[in-house]
């Protein structure tokens, strides 16, 4: 009886311990509130984790966002003819609320309606070498028709900007008139801004008072890097595109791990393809290694080793001819099985069989980073059911073997 006791006492401790740990592990959503000033103005407040995931408006000056899973987040609140504010390193715990307290939102000068980069906005894209994007680095939007050369002569930035131009965009359908300021800006750069009370619209308007912002640009780097997978060939090229237009020698900068050989091709001038010379290795996890001395062309380097790692598909069959239990196979034909990458021919031997056993020979023919596999039976016997097995042991260029044996079987006519 104490026995049986025991043990029921024991189970009852073990999945009461069960239920404590499946409630600690389970993560609640928590919230994220604050108020925005002045309170009259109505505001939209975004929830950012990298890209927006919510948005709301601010009803009274107050703002709240549920359901946010724990993380780590920013805001950013905005209202025409205000200047954008944001608040970052917003830590959501398990269940709680967190209350950012008050974004304060500096008025901008009639009739200045909206300012890009906000100010003490940071990584500021300067689309370094391309031309028509350059254009674009400050948006000042009005609700008024500006003179355009009061605006020139009120304008000001620091330190200075090569090639500063402005160009003025005219939304007519929504009564604003925006003006592009643009050059050839620098990285990481902190930049100040602004207009004096010289800017009028056409009609003699001076600018309110006077306004400035300051931002700081993105450093040159990586902006993007990709594996473009091809299923059939365990191929596919590696694309790293970085934000500004590299140098001539820029792909030398790029390694492998040893035992890999590679090529790369240098597109668009800001892109650089990093391709298998024969195909990648099978189920392996690869890092490509980028030099902090790449360059872009105005000589910022990117001033620390970059990596990228991506990981291949395990060496397999794609395609077999017959196909997978096919019925009425002539007794003359061969059988075809094509690999997703380059086999070592040594590793044939001794790992292809045809049961019941039938004399054959076998071939390997290589393109484009796949294998195909030739069979090809002395004679093949009526109304009989064959399996060509192809043993783990077959291994690809790099000696990565298939995960598995394979079999193919198929019926004679």
């Amino acid at each position: 009886m104490k026995q049986v006791f025991l043990v029921f006492f024991t189970m009852i401790l073990f999945f009461s311990c069960q239920r404590e740990i499946n409630v600690s592990l389970t993560k609640e959503p928590g919230s994220v509130t604050g108020q925005v000033r002045p309170e009259s103005v109505l505001a939209k407040v975004g929830l950012y984790q990298g890209d927006l995931i919510a948005e709301t408006e601010t009803q009274s000056g107050i703002f709240r966002f549920d359901r946010v899973s724990p993380g780590t987040y920013r805001l950013i609140a905005r209202a025409e003819g205000f200047s954008q504010t944001e608040i970052s390193g917003i830590r959501v715990e398990d269940g709680e609320t967190h209350d950012v307290g008050t974004l304060e939102l500096a008025q901008l000068p009639w009739p200045l309606l909206t300012v890009q980069p906000y100010d003490r906005q940071k990584n500021v894209p300067v689309y370094k070498g391309y031309k028509t994007l350059q254009k674009r680095i400050i948006i000042l939007s009005f609700s008024q028709l500006m003179d355009e050369e009061s605006l020139r002569k009120g304008f000001f930035i620091h330190p200075q900007v090569a090639d500063l131009e402005i160009t003025p965009h005219v939304w007519m359908a929504a009564n604003r008139y925006e003006y592009y300021f643009g050059g050839e800006f620098d990285f990481n750069t902190e930049y100040t801004f602004g207009l004096d009370t010289t800017v009028q619209t056409v009609s003699g308007e001076k600018l309110e008072f006077p306004f400035s912002a300051t931002f700081t640009t993105e450093r040159f780097g990586l902006a993007d890097a990709n594996f473009h997978y091809d299923p059939e060939t365990n191929g596919g090229s590696v694309s790293l595109s970085f934000n500004g237009l590299l140098t001539a020698t820029a792909a030398s900068h790029i390694s492998l791990p040893a035992g890999i050989p590679f090529y790369t091709q240098q597109k668009y001038t800001s892109r650089i393809y990093v391709l298998p010379s024969v195909s990648w290795p099978s189920d392996s996890s690869i890092t490509v290694t980028i030099d902090k001395d790449l360059a872009e062309i105005g000589g910022q380097t990117l001033g620390k080793d970059t990596t990228f790692t991506f990981r291949t598909a395990p060496l397999q069959v794609v395609g077999t001819l017959p196909h997978q239990g096919e019925q009425f196979v002539d007794q003359d034909e061969s059988v075809t099985i094509r690999f997703n990458n380059v086999l070592d021919q040594s590793s044939l031997e001794s790992n292809i069989s045809i049961s019941p056993a039938v004399p054959f020979t076998s071939t390997l023919s290589v393109s484009q980073g796949k294998s195909a596999l030739l069979v090809t039976p002395d004679t093949l016997y009526a109304n009989t059911e064959y399996t060509v097995k192809i043993g783990s042991g077959i291994k690809d260029f790099f000696g990565v073997g298939l995960s598995q044996e394979f079999n193919l079987t198929f019926k004679t006519k």
